[in-house]
């Protein structure tokens, strides 16, 4: 079982219902467009936060498949952003491609506009989860719910693995909360009846 420090487990969004209600509860914050667009690109990409926030307009602006380097593994990694190609030019508009895709209010040591940090973003996951009556949301959620959909959709358990860097399936699936009802509901049959 993968706990946060604090007690409780982050889990990924089951439905759409549930990625709209989090949307819903995003608009109602202070920079809702940039917090809007993080978890939008966080739940396509699969992403860890720490990733997202060092992110440059240009990393996105000119491919919907662009490759980024992860943080942690130093590894090329496509991403396949067509789905969210028009959200994309919407939320850069008028931005230069040298600025952080995620500018903060506060400045460097040098003076300049920095990128948000992994801390506001899970300032903004506490903020949600409060807004939302869940105990169950960290900056975990964007890349759980990513690996969720994704398993559900493709069925590629190694694929998923390799993604995340994980050492086994079961500990993927696991990441992922992979229950027995959800492997019922992805072999559902809609009959159109």
């Amino acid at each position: 079982m993968i706990v946060k420090s604090d007690g409780y487990l982050v889990k990924p969004l089951k439905s759409t219902q549930e990625i709209n209600d989090l949307l819903s509860a995003i608009d109602t914050m202070t920079f809702a467009k940039r917090n809007r667009f993080l978890f939008l690109l966080g739940i396509n990409t699969g992403l860890q936060a720490s990733d997202l926030v060092r992110m440059h307009v240009s990393d996105i602006l000119y491919s919907s498949a662009p490759i980024v380097f992860e943080e942690t593994t130093r590894r090329p990694r496509q991403l396949h952003l067509e789905a969210i190609q028009a959200q994309i030019k919407t939320y850069t508009q008028g931005m230069a491609p040298s600025y952080w895709l995620f500018p903060s209010r506060k400045r460097n040591k040098q003076g300049y506009v920095d990128h948000i940090k992994v801390r506001a973003v899970y300032q903004m996951f506490q903020v949600l989860a409060k807004l939302t009556d869940r105990q169950d949301l960290g900056t975990q959620t964007m890349r759980k719910t990513y690996g969720y959909f994704y398993y559900l959709r493709t069925k590629n358990l190694a694929n998923l693995q390799q993604q995340f860097n994980q050492s086994t399936a079961a500990y993927t699936l696991q990441y992922i909360d992979w229950q027995v009802e959800d492997e019922a509901k992805s072999q559902a049959l809609d009959l159109g009846l």
